[in-house]
């Protein structure tokens, strides 16, 4: 077994993601030069500020996933300690994993890491979505950690099936390793 394994972020999603904010871009622009050019000032000022709060958003959206994306970082890093989940900056030891499995939603596919203590995850970010977030997760999922596959690399079974033999190979090798009690 390899002593790493690694997981990028999908070029796929980056490129698809750069075409769909460039389209977004350019209907707002349309859109404000139209109202400007009529000398409908409401309009072209309500337009102007939903694009200061649109732009925000898309410089969120190209550093969070584009840019890793595009350059081939890493996802998702599976090591003997556990699992590095650079999407949301998090971290959880094998022996805090309980399960691993898939969960569908209307509109996504998700990895559910079933935890044993919530308490024990590393978060590396402050960010105020976070708790909200995993209070959803853990009311509809039963796990505060989802990873939401759209961003990574490769087939939703063949990711997960990559995860759970890692994390059956680690676990097992860390039950012969430790010494009875």
């Amino acid at each position: 077994m390899k002593d790493r394994v690694l997981i990028k972020y999908s070029k796929i999603s980056g490129w698809f993601g750069l075409i769909f904010i460039l389209g977004l871009i350019f209907m707002s622009y349309s859109s404000f030069i139209k109202f400007y050019q009529n000398h409908e000032t409401i309009n072209w000022i309500l337009i102007a500020c939903s694009d200061i709060i649109f732009i925000i958003f898309i410089l969120f959206l190209t550093f969070k996933y584009l840019i890793p994306g595009l350059t081939g970082r890493v996802a998702i890093e599976l090591n003997d300690v556990g699992i590095i989940e650079n999407i949301r900056k998090r971290q959880m030891t094998w022996d805090n994993i309980s399960g691993i499995r898939l969960v569908y939603s209307k509109s996504n596919v998700s990895i559910a890491i079933d935890l044993i203590d919530d308490s024990l995850v590393i978060y590396k970010s402050k960010s105020i979505f976070r708790k909200p977030l995993a209070l959803v997760a853990k009311t509809f999922y039963g796990t505060k950690i989802l990873i939401s596959t759209q961003y990574i690399q490769g087939k939703n079974s063949d990711i997960l099936k990559q995860i759970q033999t890692y994390y059956k190979e680690k676990t097992a090798t860390n039950r012969v390793d430790r010494p009875a009690s």
